[in-house]
């Protein structure tokens, strides 16, 4: 069960509204206001394995983070509680969960609406998993 709760932490629809200044890909700390802060904490070089997956209304991309960023991420997780962990892509705040609890699953889903921007996503991340 609580592989579940820490799975579905870093699910959330696609957002297109906002654009940050910094257009690297990867997963930040995001304020309230929806505005990137500091440093990429994960990137897709840290991704294991990726892959995507359509539904009736959604294209989700999903995937595992490597050995080295689970230990990373349940340490950034169990301290960032509340905070919340966005991913960026191209400038754009695509995902930004709530930190709920520690996740040491290392697992990720980021759900859209248009299949286009899944892709783009997937394609990203794809390219880390390849060392492009």
């Amino acid at each position: 069960m609580t592989g579940v709760v820490l799975y579905l932490l870093l699910i959330i629809g696609c957002n297109s509204d906002n654009n940050p200044d910094d257009p690297n890909g990867g997963w930040y700390l995001i304020s309230d206001k929806k505005e990137v802060l500091g440093e990429v904490i994960f990137n897709k070089y840290d991704v294991d394995e990726i892959w995507i997956e359509s539904s009736k209304n959604a294209y989700n991309v999903t995937g595992r983070f490597t050995p080295d960023a689970i230990v990373r991420l349940g340490t950034f997780t169990e301290q960032n509680i509340g905070k919340i962990l966005g991913f960026v892509l191209d400038g754009e705040i695509i995902t930004y969960p709530v930190i709920e609890q520690k996740n040491e699953e290392g697992r990720f889903s980021i759900v859209c609406t248009k299949k286009s921007k899944a892709q783009r996503v997937y394609e990203s991340l794809l390219i880390g998993k390849l060392n492009l």
